[in-house]
């Protein structure tokens, strides 16, 4: 006696091929981005409240901190020697004392700079004197 036929497969329900279809396309088209990744070569990732990339810090991502800056424990700051006096890192005239929390101010007594000379927030260059001719 002949084997029996095989039954024919049954065919997918309509519904079950469009759910597979929307969401192998909701996969592939997904273009939000995720605010705690950062692409590696892609554009600067948006910095936290601390000023450090979302994901490495300055310290994985160099060219992270703005050109005034500097990379510290993985944070991007002004200055590095935050011992309240004159520092090379504070390029800014009105800003040339290291403070504290590593950011830049104004000098507020003369002991702060380096000339011994703090007027209206600047370090001033010590007054040169001369001999006058008798």
């Amino acid at each position: 006696m002949p084997p029996p036929p095989r039954p024919r497969p049954r065919p997918l329900p309509a519904r079950l091929l469009l759910v597979g279809a929307l969401a192998v396309a909701g996969v592939a088209g997904c273009e939000e981005p995720n605010p705690g990744f950062c692409k590696p070569g892609g554009p600067i990732c948006p910095l936290d409240a601390r000023g450090i990339d979302a994901t490495t810090g300055c310290a994985g991502a160099p060219g992270l901190c703005t050109p005034t800056e500097v990379c510290l424990a993985d944070t991007c700051v002004d200055c590095v020697d935050n011992d309240d006096t004159q520092s090379a890192d504070c390029t800014t005239a009105a800003r040339p004392i290291c403070a504290a929390d590593h950011t830049c101010r104004a000098c507020i007594a003369n002991a702060e700079c380096d000339s011994q000379n703090c007027q209206s927030g600047r370090c001033v260059a010590a007054a040169r004197t001369t001999a006058r001719p008798r």
